[in-house]
């Protein structure tokens, strides 16, 4: 009996090995790249979720008005046009809904900035609708009596992908994500 003396593979082995880890990977990407972007827009969306409810605590806690509003440089609200790209939760005494940050901590009308977000640009996008397009404000009840809407995340190609309900009460709770609220939805 003859026995083989070198080991390892031929061309044609190689060959098929190579195929098949080809076509597994190309069947795994796609769904990475979709679970990747699934787990952005949660990002995204609890990040802004934790905000209103800072804020909401606050405003109850306190017994003053609190507003969210979006800015893009964590320093001038209405700066930027999603609010992906950050926020800022400050005391809002005179109901402006305005805040520019000053060196102190404080908003140019002297109301504490409580809290404030970098965002997120990585093609997510998150707006809001009507009441909430620039800001959210709480009343000292918590209550956010004129700022109930709906956010919206949704990816580069305008298909939402989440969406969360800013009720009058000031709850905040999931939503069924409506394309037409995207840039580029239909």
């Amino acid at each position: 009996m003859e026995r083989r003396s070198d080991l390892g593979f031929t061309l044609v082995e190689l060959l098929t090995a190579i195929a098949v880890a080809a076509i597994l990977f190309g069947v795994a990407v796609p769904s990475f790249t979709q679970l990747m972007e699934r787990q952005r827009s949660w990002t995204v969306l609890n990040d802004l979720r934790t905000g209103l409810h800072q804020a909401r605590e606050h405003a109850a806690r306190e017994g003053r008005h609190i507003t969210v509003c979006r800015s893009a440089d964590a320093r001038v609200c209405g700066s930027g046009e999603f609010w992906n790209e950050g926020w800022i939760v400050f005391e809002d005494p005179d109901g402006a809904r305005a805040c520019t940050v000053q060196d102190n901590g404080r908003c140019d009308h002297g109301g504490r900035v409580l809290a404030s977000s970098p965002g997120s640009r990585t093609g997510i996008y998150l707006l809001g609708n009507h009441f909430i397009r620039d800001s959210v404000r709480y009343f000292p009840e918590g209550f956010a009596k004129a700022s109930n809407g709906t956010f919206t995340v949704c990816d580069g190609s305008g298909t939402a992908l989440r969406a969360m309900v800013v009720a009058w009460s000031g709850r905040v709770r999931p939503a069924e994500p409506d394309d037409g609220q995207c840039p580029g939805g239909s």
